[in-house]
């Protein structure tokens, strides 16, 4: 029988290999991760703060006006109400929390709840605009350093942030922002969603984040969900041929090869056959994630806002059952098995079902196949022919 190595033998093994810290750390994180999903125990709780905003981004599916908030009969949630959930999170065992919104640093107690959080010992992140952080915000950074600061950057003008946020005025200062936490030592990355309105500024984000040295996380993955208008979003959506040219060009850019090298690899390399899976969800949710929503409802993940578990009224670990429930029910994606180009994709179930309205059905616009005809054709007649060669060898 085949000896199982501990984590112990295996960051042993890295070691001896002259793993580097970073990339040491990297293995550990996935090992955890992987180990959580298997035994479906949280791992890390995302909590949403608020709804509010003071952006008004057009394809924001979170976002809701003080009018819609006090229409919904909901209140927001304050420390004292978070306290349990923070609470729950650590006596899990849960490794991280992040805080985010709408806009998660406009709310009231947001200094509170995350000192309380930090406090607890956890892994802290924020995700933010970054236009309102201040100098007390600052101050509390510094003394209760975060994991990362992610900062969803728009666009690199006062225009742009104008017809994409409806907030021209606060570009200079998230830049300013930006800049400031960098020179403080504290870890920030971009977060950059390419729609119509801030397309045009895309390269100029990247190059921004190249030139600070940033780690930045594009995506083109405008989802119809939640609050979302369907008109609106679809109106949104870019070329997504251009945009992954632009990305590309990027990763080019920072791998130091030609930008025709990694197209060409992009468009002719294949993974092997994507194994069947009966579950849709692969990814955390469900797994290893815990998302919290506004009201204090335990949802599937941030995407959704069905299957709603009230763990006030169930408990919290009832409350998680009733989200694993869910998320066992929803299908693989049909067309994706048995796919040699699966890994080019967005596979997240969550935006195709927006896109599609169906659960296991893939959206055109995110589908490798679908975007790039030609070269998926020979790329298939490629991988058959070494696979029949193969047989042959092996006979």
């Amino acid at each position: 029988m085949e000896e199982k190595l501990s984590l112990f033998d295996m960051l042993s093994q890295a070691k001896e290999a002259n793993v580097d810290e970073s990339n040491m750390a990297q293995i550990m994180g996935d090992i955890v991760t992987r180990k959580s999903n298997l035994m479906r125990a949280p791992l890390t709780i995302q909590l949403e703060l608020l709804p509010l905003c003071n952006f008004r981004c057009s394809f924001c599916y979170v976002r809701k006006t003080k009018e819609e908030v006090a229409r919904s009969g909901r209140e927001i949630m304050r420390f004292e109400d978070w306290k349990p959930y923070i609470d729950f999170a650590f006596e899990s065992g849960v490794d991280s929390v992040t805080l985010t919104g709408g806009e998660c640093t406009l709310h009231p107690d947001f200094k509170q709840i995350y000192a309380y959080a930090y406090d607890k010992g956890m892994e802290l992140s924020v995700i933010t605009n970054a236009s309102l952080i201040d100098d007390a915000i600052i101050d509390l950074f510094l003394q209760k350093p975060p994991s990362r600061i992610s900062v969803t950057l728009y666009g690199m003008s006062e225009e742009t942030y104008e017809r994409t946020c409806g907030n021209g005025a606060a570009f200079s200062k998230v830049l300013q922002n930006i800049e400031r936490m960098l020179s403080c030592g504290l870890k920030v990355t971009l977060n950059y969603t390419a729609g119509n309105d801030n397309f045009c500024d895309m390269e100029a984000v990247l190059a921004y984040a190249r030139e600070h040295k940033i780690a930045v996380f594009p995506t083109n993955a405008l989802m119809n969900i939640r609050n979302c208008d369907d008109d609106v979003i679809q109106a949104q959506y870019v070329d997504s041929k251009k945009y992954k040219e632009i990305e590309i060009k990027h990763m080019a850019l920072m791998q130091n090869i030609s930008f025709e090298t990694l197209m060409h690899r992009y468009l002719s390399e294949y993974s092997q056959p994507l194994v069947h899976n009966d579950r849709g969800f692969t990814c955390s949710a469900g797994n290893s994630a815990m998302f919290v929503n506004w009201q204090g409802l335990l949802v599937p993940c941030v995407n959704f806002n069905t299957c709603l578990a009230d763990p006030r009224e169930v408990g919290f670990e009832e409350a998680w059952n009733t989200v694993k429930a869910w998320v066992d029910k929803i299908p693989n994606l049909e067309e994706c098995e048995g796919c040699i180009f699966y890994d080019k994709c967005h596979r997240c179930p969550a935006i195709h079902y927006g896109d599609t309205g169906e659960f296991g059905k893939v959206s055109a616009r995110l589908c490798f196949k679908k975007l790039y005809p030609e070269e998926a054709e020979k790329a298939l007649a490629d991988y058959e022919k070494n696979l029949q060669q193969t047989k042959s060898e092996n006979r």
